[in-house]
């Protein structure tokens, strides 16, 4: 794929890589980032593996393809070096807690369990360009 100046190429090549959820665009980019020679691809969500609303068969084949699941972790905000560059993600862990609206339990952080997660990208799952959604798109930077 080539890179444009409205449509930049996205290389997760030789990067530690670190992507948001648990949906089907999600599994698209962990298995993207695999493909592309990522270093290493964790993806986190917030719920646990019952609680994810993508693919079983996603899920399966990115886990033969390498991809380390996170489960239970909700992302705080985003971690930035002395030159700017995303770092990594602030996490704390989660516990299943009482059924929301729709009846799906909701993710209730667990006081105390921040750490960060080492990685230059994610959000939501997929990828953006900075202007358009601050430093989730960094990783094209």
């Amino acid at each position: 794929m080539a890179k444009t100046a409205s449509e930049p190429y996205v290389n997760m090549e030789g990067k530690r890589v670190v992507v948001l959820g648990g949906g089907d665009t999600a599994m698209d980019c962990v298995r993207t980032s695999v493909r592309q020679g990522a270093t290493h691809v964790i993806c986190a969500y917030r719920r646990d593996e019952e609680n994810m609303p993508g693919s079983k068969r996603e899920v399966k084949n990115a886990r033969e393809e390498g991809v380390e699941f996170q489960f239970n972790v909700q992302p705080l905000g985003v971690e930035v070096n002395a030159n700017g560059k995303v770092c990594g993600v602030k996490m704390a862990r989660t516990e299943m807690g009482q059924p929301d609206a729709k009846g799906r339990r909701r993710a209730e952080i667990v006081a105390g369990s921040e750490h960060v997660v080492p990685g230059r990208c994610g959000g939501d799952g997929v990828w953006f360009p900075p202007a358009q959604h601050g430093v989730a798109g960094e990783a094209r930077r």
